[in-house]
């Protein structure tokens, strides 16, 4: 999947979707992670060249792409897409329904 690099501008709305999309593909095959190895899956799955994955400079793009899926990972466990355990394993919740529904009856109340 292609994210959108134009200007080497990889936070944007767009980007992030797809960032989200890769992350829960990732856990069909597997159902817990350790942060390190996903974000190192999902920049394999973002279709980037050689020539960008060999530049791990600070300001490369593959280390801003590395970035963007830390930050939407860090934004799934704050919005309850993700649990991360005691061991800092990642988990996908599969029921995430029941949570919303579970605090929209909580601030009602």
């Amino acid at each position: 999947m292609q994210i959108d690099l134009i200007n080497s501008k990889v936070y944007n709305e767009n980007n992030i979707k797809i960032v989200k999309k890769l992350i829960i593909d990732c856990f069909v095959n597997k159902a817990e992670w350790y942060r390190k190895p996903l974000i190192n899956t999902v920049v394999k799955q973002l279709g980037l060249s050689s020539e960008v994955l060999k530049d791990k400079s600070y300001n490369s793009i593959f280390t801003k792409c590395k970035s963007l899926i830390g930050s939407v990972i860090n934004d799934m466990i704050n919005d309850g897409y993700l649990y991360l355990d005691d061991r800092k394993i990642l988990v996908l919740l599969k029921d995430i329904k029941v949570i919303i529904q579970e605090d929209d009856v909580t601030n009602y109340i």
